[in-house]
């Protein structure tokens, strides 16, 4: 950062942290102090709208724009990942709450408990295997896709190892044992309004719930 004076550019740096090792709060301070300094005004050309910073003389001006343009981008590419490294302790939490869940009953994932697990998107695959398989066959999901079973009494001990994958996106390797088995499922998690969900499934037997569902509905689709 820097102060302008009779248009020379001073550097305040002395006393101030790297941008990488500000907080978050810091953070938006900064976003919103660069913000407060630029106004919209027309082009007199084209009729849209410039960032202009507010300052005198000319000289200053381009060089303050020149100097905090890199400073602002760099806010606003840091605050998502803070606030998603943040997000990551909820996904652990909400993926660990699926598989103690099992611990104390049987959850109804499939059923009214399934838009508090599921990501719309796949949701709309179960629901729409489930109508297109007919009465009394099996449809593509056989069982409870998230501890890849058909009976969860005994699952105990589950284990999730955690890591982010991109804005939004996580993924959750679980281990678990049912009885004296050892079984693993990998979780691919997703965050909707706020709130993390299951957005597919791996496990050894099955490389994508998601592309089982679509591979299924295809194969309906041609044989009607």
């Amino acid at each position: 950062m820097a102060s302008v004076t009779k248009g020379r550019v001073e550097p305040l740096h002395k006393g101030f942290a790297p941008f990488h090792k500000w907080d978050r709060n810091a953070l938006l301070t900064l976003v919103g102090l660069i913000r407060l300094g630029i106004a919209q005004r027309t082009d007199g050309g084209g009729g849209g709208l410039q960032p202009r910073l507010d300052a005198d003389p000319p000289e200053a001006d381009r060089t303050l724009r020149m100097m905090l343009r890199p400073a602002l981008t760099l806010a606003l590419l840091l605050l998502p990942a803070t606030t998603f490294g943040q997000s990551l302790s909820d996904a652990r939490a909400f993926t660990l709450g699926l598989y103690q869940a099992y611990e104390h009953g049987s959850p109804d994932y499939l059923g009214r408990q399934a838009r508090q697990v599921f990501s719309p998107a796949l949701l709309r695959l179960i629901r729409r295997d489930a109508v297109a398989t007919p009465q009394g066959d099996v449809g593509a999901l056989d069982g409870d896709p998230i501890c890849d079973c058909q009976d969860p009494d005994g699952l105990a001990d589950p284990r999730v190892r955690l890591a982010g994958v991109g804005p939004g996106r996580a993924r959750a390797d679980v281990h678990f044992r049912i009885g004296s088995e050892p079984q693993s499922v990998t979780l691919d998690l997703v965050a909707v309004h706020g709130r993390w969900r299951v957005d597919d499934v791996h496990t050894r037997d099955m490389k994508s719930l998601a592309g089982l569902l679509q591979q299924s509905l295809s194969q309906s689709s041609l044989n009607n």
